[in-house]
């Protein structure tokens, strides 16, 4: 008898309603006498019951463009909610046990909901599984394995070495890094001997980047099929040639080729580091699919999009277009990472650095299909905590290509860029305000980020910021142009 993915989490499902029914009814049989140890009758299931930990978060973003083009989105809303489930696993007789040594299993379940006001599919709902894994500690080895978030490297924001998860990249970088990861399965095993950590991970599914393909702010090919479906009603033609055209644009769609859940796409790393007095070093290897689609097929031949995504352009190349009735095809490259990190302090600054050589990286070029290049990227930061909540960081960071052809699309052969937080509590910590920016050298593209973040309701975040992008419409931060935001983010913890 087979069980589908579907029954699966079903039963999962009824299996965590269970724990909250268990755990409801003894809140009620016990009550009063939940203090009272006399009480053998219920001292087994308030054993179990304090190892048990509820949590979770409910939050909410809603954003409104300032600026915007004709075709995009100019409102979006983004609420999840989130809710965890943590068993402590470690033996009460060990007493007092660090946080990192506990052994326990933990699952999250969560629902979100992307709404976009002019997308055809407004609507991008999901629930389920967010986390599930098992953490065992025995001595100096640490399992985990399940769905989960792991962390290697030591920078902000951006990170060259921390290639593990997936991310949501729907909304770009307006969601923090934090926020944009994705939980993969994944088994992770740890072995901790004096100043001496060693690490391994198996990956074994491809789980991509979460994207969108077409007509969304952020998508990879913009609003090209919006645009050019209005252009279409604007450019002379004969009248079945338009329907056509337009019947085309349409139903154009992405298959993406997802390798298969076989051994020979099985993706591992290892990790060793080392710890000194003041200083933390580590090297890694990492084999892993990129995230990111590798556009291997576009059905429009000779096409040319240097920066300007709208069907106008696209429209006055038609006469030297070759257009196939067939799909866009995405698919998924394997590569290899060799990553060198650090971190250390001297005083209140905390210093920290990542280096990563990727043989492959995925480039989009102007015919709208990819390629690849090596790529070797570092990035260098220093932080500062100070007195009432001051907190300043910098970062540079400089990427360089190899092999670098002009067609590749935002990028240059040398992106040098500096990135930036500044914040600064006030009125005993209940407000806070700072910006967050980065610039780059190389482009003179930009994105900056004001924001103030009203702590004085309990458990309850509120944040009002603005996201304002700026350059050339060839570059990665400038073909955001349009798209400044202004937003408020409400996030409850509980």
């Amino acid at each position: 008898m087979s069980c589908s993915l579907r029954e699966i989490w079903k039963i999962g499902n009824i299996f965590l309603l269970t724990i909250f029914f268990v755990l409801t009814c003894g809140n009620i049989c016990v009550g009063a006498d939940y203090n009272n140890t006399q009480n053998n009758k219920f001292s087994f299931l308030n054993s179990i019951r304090d190892k048990f930990s509820f949590s979770g978060i409910v939050e909410s973003r809603f954003g409104r463009q300032i600026k915007y083009d004709d075709f995009e989105d100019k409102k979006y809303a983004f609420p999840l909610v989130r809710t965890t489930l943590k068993y402590d696993l470690t033996p009460k007789e060990q007493g007092f046990v660090f946080a990192k040594k506990k052994s326990y299993i933990k699952f999250s379940l969560q629902w979100s909901l992307l709404y976009s006001d002019d997308s055809d599919v407004q609507r991008d709902e999901d629930f389920g599984l967010y986390e599930g894994y098992l953490v065992l500690n025995r001595g100096p080895v640490r399992l985990r394995i399940g769905k989960q978030i792991i962390r290697w490297g030591k920078t902000d924001q951006i990170s060259p070495v921390d290639n593990l998860n997936s991310q949501d990249m729907r909304l770009f970088i307006i969601p923090s890094y934090e926020d944009r990861k994705i939980p993969n399965w994944m088994a992770d095993v740890e072995f901790f001997k004096k100043n001496v950590r060693l690490e391994a991970v198996i990956i074994p599914f491809v789980e991509p980047n979460e994207v969108y393909f077409f007509d969304r702010n952020y998508s990879v090919f913009k609003q090209l099929k919006k645009s050019s479906a209005y252009y279409l009603d604007k450019y002379p033609m004969l009248p079945a040639q338009r329907t056509y055209l337009k019947n085309y644009v349409d139903s154009l769609e992405t298959n993406k080729d997802i390798p298969d859940k076989t051994l020979e796409n099985f993706q591992g790393g290892v990790r060793i580091g080392f710890s000194f007095e003041n200083l933390d070093v580590a090297v890694s290897y990492l084999n892993n699919f990129d995230p990111n689609p590798y556009i291997k097929y576009f059905p429009v031949s000779g096409i040319r999009i240097k920066e300007d995504f709208s069907g106008e352009n696209v429209l006055t190349q038609l006469p030297f277009l070759k257009i196939e009735n067939k799909d866009v095809e995405a698919t998924y490259i394997r590569r290899n990472i060799y990553g060198v990190e650090f971190e250390g302090g001297v005083g209140d600054f905390g210093i920290r650095g990542e280096l990563a050589y990727f043989d492959k990286t995925v480039f989009l070029t102007e015919s709208l299909t990819s390629i690849q290049r090596s790529n070797l990227w570092y990035v260098l930061g220093i932080d500062y905590t100070g007195e009432d909540d001051l907190y300043l960081n910098v970062q540079l960071s400089h990427s360089h290509i190899f092999n670098y052809t002009d067609p590749i699309l935002y990028f240059k052969e040398d992106n040098v860029s500096i990135l930036g937080e500044l914040s600064k509590g006030f009125f005993a910590g209940d407000w806070k305000l700072g910006i967050k920016s980065s610039y780059f050298l190389s482009d003179f593209s930009y994105f900056i980020n004001p924001y103030i973040v009203c702590k004085r309701i309990p458990n309850l975040d509120i944040e009002l910021g603005s996201f304002v992008y700026g350059g050339d419409r060839d570059t990665l931060l400038g073909q955001y142009d349009p798209m400044d935001e202004i937003y408020i983010k409400l996030k409850y913890y509980f």
